[in-house]
């Protein structure tokens, strides 16, 4: 059973990115280890990881809740 994990800062994806993630990499999946067998996707399991920005840095700065909002609003 694949497990695919995703970690990110919390607040980055919206709902609606977070529904294309798991579908495009449930397709991907399916298409590569699954060999493009539709009846693989039941083995597929992906994870959407959200941490607080206070545990994420970027360049050794810690990710804040404004560089998020810049970031989500780019």
């Amino acid at each position: 059973m694949p497990t695919v994990k995703i970690s990110t800062p919390k607040g980055m994806l919206t709902e609606e990115i977070k529904k294309e993630i798991h579908q495009g990499i449930t397709e991907l999946m399916i298409k590569t280890e699954g060999r493009g067998n539709e009846d693989f996707a039941k083995f597929v399991t992906v994870i959407i990881d959200e941490q607080d920005p206070i545990n994420w840095s970027i360049g050794g700065n810690v990710v804040t809740s404004e560089i998020v909002e810049n970031l989500v609003s780019s």
